[in-house]
């Protein structure tokens, strides 16, 4: 989505939809003295350059916004958590497969988790992963992070946008329908829709909902989702085939693995 003060958006996407349907002919109409290929000439010519700019801004906004992939979906654990150092985990899992990475941490101590997540940060940005920080605004924003996620008890979504901007992703966590309805979707990037079973990687968790009830909640939004709570490499591939094109979010079963690597490329089959 894209906005720019002064220009009418209305006006300007009508006029560039048109315009831009109207060349589809314009190849086999144009050459010759054809009326019709004469008046697609005159029309293109006529784009005033107030519809141009606003159509080649927004444009230009859409393709440099930041993409992302929820395929396989890393939260950091805490670092005594992690079989291998942070860091290494975090380089394993990605050889392994996965495509989006989250670092969460509990530890009120900013500077401490700005030291911890700067390599995370420097890896995944050579790379091409995404990195999000869940909750800490402040500490993304320093990190000059991907995106944020946040959940019913941090800041609200509108605040969050307006901190970081359009152009990073911001993800949203729903644990229930109630929750569902009261997201604002036009501000959120993603769903983390979850628990889907029973987990210890969070000890606030809600209830797991179920796959049924997790199916229930996925087919009510347009967002892209992303699965949590509890999911191994068996409960991973039962989710996508009843599921399709929703990711999978895990903590304990690659950050907890012996071997990160090949627990992602198990994820990931």
């Amino acid at each position: 989505m894209c906005f720019r003060k002064g220009f009418n958006h209305s006006y300007i996407f009508e006029r560039a939809r048109g315009e831009m349907d109207i060349t589809s002919d314009y190849g086999s109409l144009v050459r010759g003295s054809n009326p019709r290929g004469r008046a697609i000439q005159k029309s293109l010519q006529s784009v005033d350059e107030e519809c141009f700019a606003g159509f080649f801004f927004c444009f230009c906004e859409s393709f440099m916004k930041k993409q992302f992939n929820l395929n396989l979906y890393l939260v950091t654990d805490a670092p005594e958590k992690c079989r291998l150092g942070l860091l290494e985990t975090v380089e394993a899992a990605v050889a392994g497969g996965v495509t989006i990475v989250q670092y969460r941490s509990v530890n009120p101590d900013a500077g401490t988790c700005y030291a911890e997540a700067k390599p995370l940060a420097e890896f995944l940005r050579a790379r091409g992963v995404p990195f999000i920080v869940n909750n800490r605004v402040d500490l993304a924003l320093a990190l000059d992070a991907d995106g944020v996620h946040v959940g019913q008890r941090d800041l609200p979504v509108p605040a969050v946008r307006r901190l970081i901007g359009q152009d990073k992703i911001l993800g949203f966590s729903v644990s229930n329908q109630s929750e569902l309805e009261a997201a604002d979707i036009k501000l959120i990037d993603y769903l983390g829709i979850g628990p889907v079973f029973p987990t210890i990687s969070k000890s606030d968790a809600s209830p797991a909902l179920g796959t049924e009830s997790f199916a229930a909640l996925v087919a009510r939004t347009p967002l892209p989702v992303v699965a949590i709570g509890g999911i191994d490499a068996d409960r991973a591939r039962n989710l996508r085939a009843v599921n399709a094109g929703v990711g999978i979010a895990v903590v304990s079963a690659i950050c907890g693995a012996e071997d990160p690597l090949a627990a992602a490329r198990a994820l990931c089959e």
